[in-house]
């Protein structure tokens, strides 16, 4: 068991390392946990070696946690420490970075395998520039470089760069103070459903606000800063792409969901898209193209992009996400079930381009989408303060779920992920669990996705008064 005092932020760890395989490090959030089994996998083939890996994570509550999880957050640790109540706290990704690539334990950790084994593979679900894991000799960084993902995840600096190449939406930057009251309202009579507004430092879709009165942007601003503006489109259809990039002239299209704005607020995606096939061919194309560009400046690995589809069927590119997305663990799920025996998986494209700079030979596009198969994805968020009772009982293994529904050993099924262990304290709108469900029906998903919601608020309480 590791000493939680060694390092600020650091929880209690249980590490139990088999001499006979080597292990690998994972560094991000623990909804992206169940892509390791893929790079486990696909590392196994590439090295001819046993491999299992140790999560470094920054979620306090977890994920169902095994053994060989490291969870490092320095907020929690100190709200912990001052109130005794084991709380989610959300940790932006530069931040958990920093404390990741200062902590003694891991660096030590590292050095040790490197010792061991030769080398260390590092996967990460996003590259910033603050994880500098990377530099340590010995390491192998299974991702972009930090510094040009972080570009690319900036939206003016993508817009600039694919203006003239997709569909972007009409765009402008200002700073987010008085000034930006007197930009909405030049703005509003030419971009009339209205101004979307997005802060320096924000870039998730729920962080975005849209206004159609020039005093409620100064009202929600205010203080300082950088505001990309962008032109209001109501959609009809929000469609998401996921790709790979090994350079400008080699790029893997994985595959196309509909993204879904929940009641709360939140989030989900399905598959397959209901968009006709010109419209997915254009997405496609599209995502290529950013995909070439993202690859002409260097950028190695997965990213994707959104976009929305108006009243008139007219495709707009949002944006571009430098990193692994919310809907990729289903993707990846998707390609291993359509594709032939033998093709590579996301994960044996990701090593392809990061480390040859080229995708495997025989890798192979999904042509259209894979028959009996549909999938939703829902996020439940927090109306309130709540604490959890019990964690629910549920099918934690999304990937044996697709491979039963697909070898009908079920017609449908839904399994919880990312939901808070018993005893955390979750903040109004923190996350209290995602929610998937498969099917060989699209009518049986809703039904799921109802299950899975009540299984979550089920587990959900006041606090309690002594606390």
């Amino acid at each position: 068991m590791g000493n939680a005092d060694e390092d600020d932020g650091l929880f209690p760890y249980d590490l139990v390392l088999d001499p006979q395989v080597r292990y690998f490090l994972y560094v991000g959030e623990a909804r992206y946990d169940s892509l390791n089994q893929f790079m486990r996998e696909a590392l196994e083939r590439r090295t001819g070696q046993r491999m299992d890996y140790v999560r470094i994570i920054p979620d306090v509550s977890g994920c169902s946690l095994h053994r060989n999880t490291i969870v490092l957050n320095p907020r929690a640790k100190r709200r912990f420490a001052k109130t005794g109540v084991m709380s989610r706290c959300p940790i932006p990704p530069r931040e958990f970075a920093a404390a990741v690539s200062a902590s003694e334990t891991i660096l030590g950790l590292i050095r040790s395998l490197v010792r061991r084994q030769g080398e260390v593979y590092v996967h990460v679900a996003e590259s910033v520039p603050e994880l500098t894991l990377c530099r340590l000799p010995g390491v192998q960084f299974i991702g972009p470089d930090g510094e040009t993902a972080a570009m690319w995840n900036n939206r003016l600096f993508q817009s600039r760069m694919l203006r003239d190449l997709v569909p972007v939406l009409d765009h402008r930057q200002c700073r987010a103070d008085e000034e930006i009251a007197q930009v909405v309202a030049g703005l509003l009579p030419v971009w009339g459903d209205g101004v979307g507004v997005l802060t320096e430092g924000f870039r998730e879709a729920d962080a975005t606000f849209v206004v159609t009165d020039p005093r409620d942007a100064a009202a929600r601003l205010g203080g300082g800063g950088e505001a990309f503006l962008f032109r209001h489109v109501p959609a009809v259809h929000a469609p998401t792409v996921l790709g790979i990039t090994a350079g400008e002239d080699d790029v893997f299209i994985a595959a196309v969901a509909d993204r879904r704005k929940e009641a709360n607020g939140g989030w989900g995606a399905s598959y397959p898209s209901v968009l006709p096939a010109h419209v997915l061919r254009e997405l496609r194309e599209h995502t290529r193209t950013a995909g070439q560009v993202l690859g002409g400046s260097g950028y190695r690995g997965v990213f994707g992009c959104d976009f929305i589809v108006d009243r008139e069927g007219t495709v707009h590119f949002v944006e571009v996400n430098a990193r692994k997305h919310g809907a990729a663990l289903e993707m990846c799920c998707t390609l291993e079930s359509a594709l032939p025996a033998g093709a590579p998986t996301l994960a044996d494209l990701e090593l392809g381009a990061v480390f040859e700079g080229r995708l495997p030979e025989n890798a192979r596009e999904l042509a259209r989408a894979l028959e009996g198969l549909f999938w939703r994805t829902c996020t439940i968020r927090a109306d309130r303060t709540l604490r959890i009772d019990a964690a629910p009982a549920a099918h934690a293994d999304v990937r044996a779920l697709f491979r039963r529904i697909l070898s009908r050993g079920a017609d449908h099924g839904m399994i919880i992920l990312e939901h808070p262990a018993s005893d955390c304290q979750v903040e109004r709108g923190g996350v209290l669990g995602r929610v998937v469900a498969v099917a060989t029906d699209p009518a049986y998903l809703p039904e799921d996705l109802e299950l899975g919601r009540t299984l979550l608020r089920a587990c959900a309480q006041e606090p309690r008064e002594d606390i």
